[in-house]
């Protein structure tokens, strides 16, 4: 892991017993559209349009708000 990541945590609460999911994965950019590798399928995996928002930070602040105790 690092913050240019993400992960998928799976927390046990065993006084509860209540099992909860947290994904923090890499996402899309917001400007990214359906059809923006139709006729450039090389850059989905080269360059500046192949790069995901990493989630990890994210994600690690999820956490310290909702399961902090």
């Amino acid at each position: 892991m690092g913050i240019g990541g993400g992960f998928v945590l799976t927390i046990y609460n065993k006084a509860s017993g209540i099992v909860e999911s947290l994904d923090s994965r890499e996402v899309a950019p917001a400007a990214a559209t359906k059809n923006m590798y139709v006729g450039n399928g090389k850059a989905a995996i080269e360059g500046g349009l192949s790069i995901a928002v990493p989630g990890e930070l994210k994600g690690y602040w999820e956490l310290h708000q909702n399961c902090n105790e």
